[in-house]
């Protein structure tokens, strides 16, 4: 009949980790590892916390008032500018009374259609469309929009 070990001693049990030097160095390389990541990981969600701040500055318009002028920029941005024409894509409807409509293609109607107000403003050297609700839409030429960084081409 085989006996059972007898029982370990604390300084036994220093013994065995001194005469097994590998397992010590292992443990302190996964220890420094765990602590580069933790700290990688602290700095991107500082730097991703500092980019929300920058987002949610306001932004310097003038609008317009010059009536001739804007007489000229309200023609040049009525009409339908889309992102394509496949379901997903997505349309503004621009109209002359101030009025701009957010469409998803192929969406529910009581979801994928948000409709809003605007104003043409001047921001820098280019023109914009400033909603009360749904951000601005940058007008870059008389056939192309900016919104949110979708490109919206006139489709009429």
């Amino acid at each position: 009949m085989t006996q059972p070990p007898p029982p370990r001693s604390a300084a036994s049990e220093q013994e065995s980790a001194a005469s097994n030097p590998g397992k010590r160095p292992a443990q302190r390389f996964l220890a420094v590892i765990l602590l580069c990541g933790a700290a990688a990981l602290a700095t991107y969600a500082v730097q991703a916390w500092r980019q929300i701040e920058s987002v949610e500055a306001r932004v310097a318009v003038n609008r317009l008032s010059e009536p001739t002028e804007l007489a000229a920029r309200q023609h040049d941005v009525i009409g339908t500018f889309a992102t394509g024409a496949a379901p997903g894509d997505r349309t503004l409807m621009v109209t002359g009374d101030g009025k701009i409509e957010f469409i998803e293609i192929g969406a529910d109607p009581a979801t994928g259609r948000i409709t809003d107000t605007y104003y043409i403003a001047r921001r820098g050297k280019n023109f914009s469309l400033v909603t009360k609700s749904s951000g601005l839409v940058d007008v870059v030429n008389i056939d192309t929009m900016v919104h949110y960084r979708d490109t919206y081409r006139r489709t009429r």
